[in-house]
């Protein structure tokens, strides 16, 4: 489920400026865009992980908030080089989200 206001965050985002598609030459910004928003879709797997891959921690926040990152990254196919970073990121979340209660 795609949070409000995230799905115009997403088409104004040029994902082939920042080279995602290089193995899909037919993909376009609002393809890729109306993937990220349906975790039901064939290729969204894919999707999510080529995002992880390919932006910087400060692009995907900008996109997307921490508990759909952390849905997210349930389901994304990562290295482990990519996905240890993220898990410590998370935790560091819930550890000041915990003491701000």
């Amino acid at each position: 489920m795609v949070f409000l206001g995230i799905k115009n965050t997403l088409l104004r985002f040029d994902f082939k400026a920042r080279g995602l598609f290089w193995d899909h030459p037919n993909m376009t910004n609002e393809i890729f865009a109306s993937i990220l928003q349906d975790p039901q879709d064939t290729e969204y797997t894919w999707a999510i992980s080529r995002l992880f891959e390919r932006l910087s921690s400060v692009e995907i926040l900008s996109l997307f908030r921490w508990p759909q990152v952390e849905q997210m990254l349930k389901q994304a196919k990562l290295r482990p080089v990519i996905l240890k970073p993220w898990e410590h990121a998370l935790e560091y979340f819930h550890q000041k989200s915990s003491r701000a209660r």
